[in-house]
């Protein structure tokens, strides 16, 4: 049987369980839903907050999200990279051996 819970119920469970006042599993007991349609309501909360639960699709963002930090992981690998080689180029300038003109 599939039944609707309310935006407000949703929110506030999910409240309570991110601030640690009730456990995951006890919620789950204690209201009849399955872990894993906690799991979702969680996912979402975590992903949107207090504008959880209105209807957008909050999966897009997620995955947005997610792309955007493979991007900026991406653009810090190169960073680094050009760091790495800026240094060298500095460290054979002042070396010794390399030619200073």
């Amino acid at each position: 049987m599939r039944r609707n819970h309310t935006r407000e119920f949703k929110l506030e469970l999910c409240r309570r369980i991110a601030e640690g006042e009730i456990a995951k599993s006890q919620a789950c007991r204690e209201h009849g839903i399955s872990n894993g349609m906690m799991d979702r309501w969680m996912d979402q909360f975590k992903t949107l907050g207090e504008h959880s639960f209105d209807g957008r699709d909050w999966r897009s963002q997620c995955v947005s999200a997610s792309a955007r930090i493979e991007q900026l992981e991406e653009e810090l690998r190169q960073a680094k990279l050009e760091a790495k080689f800026l240094r060298f180029v500095l460290d054979e300038k002042k070396s010794p051996s390399g030619s200073e003109s």
